[in-house]
């Protein structure tokens, strides 16, 4: 008798893929995949079908990267972008911060490197913040400290939950994604708020 997942493989790369392509969640893809499998909504699924949807997920923002227009900074690529806006007269800038951090969960192995989970994270908040003072940046690894994804949300406190709630359901197993709002109040503007909440960040380390 033939394996039921065995046959779904292929079918769940596909959806994974497409998944990514359309700005959608990993959890949106194991909902699906429980529905076709008839398993509860808190079920676990099978392992061959999380590593499928892991594989499919990296290659697919791989692909995305490459032909994708969406910017993602560095550090010192939104430090200009800021300054280059705080001698603007009349420029708005952003009212909150959205940092976007990883740690593998104690209870399974990771499917995907925090690295690619923050690359997906980074990739899908440039593809949807789109007014002027909104940037998004990637702050890789340095040593033993984590990286982090910094976005950048004009707005009031309903458009920062909006943008926090869209990384919530894009861990892979085994992944945490934590996302924090931070209102960018302080004396010396938005660079010293977001040098508050990562010295390390602004140091460019």
């Amino acid at each position: 008798m033939t394996d039921p997942v065995e046959g779904l493989l292929e079918d769940v790369t596909e959806m994974t893929r497409q998944a990514a392509v359309d700005g959608l969640t990993l959890g949106s893809v194991y909902a699906d995949v429980r529905l076709v499998l008839d398993l509860d909504p808190s079920a676990d699924l099978p392992p061959e079908v999380l590593r499928a949807c892991a594989v499919a997920w990296s290659s697919a923002h791989r692909d995305l990267d490459r032909h994708s227009d969406v910017l993602v900074l560095g550090w010192d690529e939104l430090e200009d972008r800021l300054w280059d806006a705080s001698s603007r007269p009349g420029a708005e800038p952003p009212d909150w911060a959205v940092l976007v951090e990883t740690e593998d969960a104690a209870s399974r192995p990771a499917l995907l490197p925090p690295e690619d989970v923050l690359r997906a994270a980074a990739d899908l908040l440039a593809s949807r913040l789109g007014r002027a003072g909104e940037h998004v940046a990637l702050v890789p690894r340095s040593g033993a400290v984590a990286g982090r994804v910094v976005a950048l949300v004009q707005g009031e406190v309903e458009r920062a939950e909006q943008v926090r709630s869209w990384v919530l359901d894009l861990a892979p197993v085994g992944t945490r994604v934590a996302a924090t709002l931070h209102r960018l109040v302080h004396p010396d503007g938005v660079l010293g708020a977001l040098r508050e909440l990562d010295p390390r960040a602004a140091r460019g380390d």
